[in-house]
């Protein structure tokens, strides 16, 4: 079965939630735009990704073995509920903030010869 990629960070601020597994990309990427999520985690990092966002207030978590109306009832939860994009928006700005202060592309280029003449 083939994956469509994940819409970009713009297209993502208009929506009302996301669906995600909770790798650290997606999940950022929407937190970054505000946008809460709806996380269904399959392994790796995404089961303590999932578990930060959602003690945060920006998330909701599901089983994989979720039925389809306990994802209905979450779906609803999400958009019904003001307080998870109210969190997500804070994220938002929290990640935006460290964004803005972080230095790192800057140090890499002063690294780079080319950069330096």
């Amino acid at each position: 079965m083939r994956r469509r990629r994940s819409p970009g960070i713009r297209t993502r601020r208009r929506h009302h939630g996301y669906f995600t597994h909770a790798g650290h990309g997606t999940l950022i990427k929407a937190l970054a735009a505000g946008v809460p999520c709806l996380c269904m985690p399959e392994g790796r990092d995404q089961r303590d990704n999932a578990r930060r966002a959602r003690l945060r207030g920006s998330s909701l978590v599901l089983k994989r073995t979720a039925s389809p109306a306990r994802i209905a009832d979450r779906v609803r939860t999400l958009l019904d509920d003001p307080s998870y994009r109210e969190n997500a928006g804070h994220l938002c700005g929290l990640i935006r903030a460290d964004a803005d202060r972080s230095i790192l592309l800057e140090e890499l280029e002063n690294l780079h010869p080319a950069v330096q003449q």
